[in-house]
């Protein structure tokens, strides 16, 4: 998208702002290159690049487990990075989620039993005679 912006675009302000501090550093670093300087640049690059696996199949063991583990640090941070990045693009939604939720209603307190008739005050009735035995 620079790159369409930087080609199609170069007279708007902001563009060229772009321009000078983007491309035209770069652009003055490799105009002070040699040709054969670049192509020793070139072929490092490609060593760096390349020589990571060469050296795991080839060398030793202790070079293959550094690597492995070189490996495993980069896969980590990857998914570390997706589990912050996928925290930060779900809480908004759980919160939103929560607003939408129906708030319970107000309980109403529960009436009160009225309280049990004591009946009749006589010496016949089955409790006090079961009281007596």
């Amino acid at each position: 998208m620079l790159l369409f912006l930087l080609w199609h675009y170069p007279h708007v302000p902001a563009i060229a702002a772009l321009h000078r501090f983007t491309v035209r550093p770069i652009a003055a670093l490799l105009n002070r290159l040699d040709r054969r300087q670049l192509i020793f640049y070139v072929l490092a690059l490609a060593f760096v690049l390349l020589a990571g696996e060469w050296l795991v199949m080839a060398g030793p063991l202790d070079l293959a487990l550094l690597m492995a583990w070189d490996v495993s640090l980069y896969v980590d941070a990857v998914l570390g990075a997706a589990l912050v990045a996928s925290v930060t693009r779900v809480m908004p939604l759980l919160r939103f989620a929560g607003r939408l939720r129906p708030r319970p209603r107000a309980r109403r307190p529960r009436r009160a039993r009225p309280a049990a008739n004591p009946g009749a005050n006589d010496d016949d009735h089955p409790a006090h005679l079961l009281i007596a035995v």
